[in-house]
């Protein structure tokens, strides 16, 4: 099964864009859950986005320094 990595809402923030910063995995990577796997830049704030399951990060849809939109996906999990 395939779950996507996603850029969250962040709560108390109208901020709808932000910046792919840096990835911390790379394609092949496993990660578990909650494991920090790219790092945002919204306008006054980074984010460090955790992982919404175990398993291997198996694409990478957003590279560095691109913009996305809140509820974008940014990458995808084989679980």
């Amino acid at each position: 099964m395939e779950v996507g990595i996603k850029v969250p809402r962040l709560e108390g923030m109208r901020a709808e864009a932000a910046t792919v910063v840096r990835w911390l995995k790379k394609e092949g990577d496993h990660v578990g859950k909650d494991e920090l796997v790219v790092l945002l830049e919204f306008p006054k704030v980074e984010v460090e986005v955790p992982s919404p399951e175990s398993g291997t990060l198996t694409k990478v849809l957003v590279k560095e320094g691109r913009m996305v939109r809140v509820d974008d996906t940014l990458g995808l999990l084989a679980t």
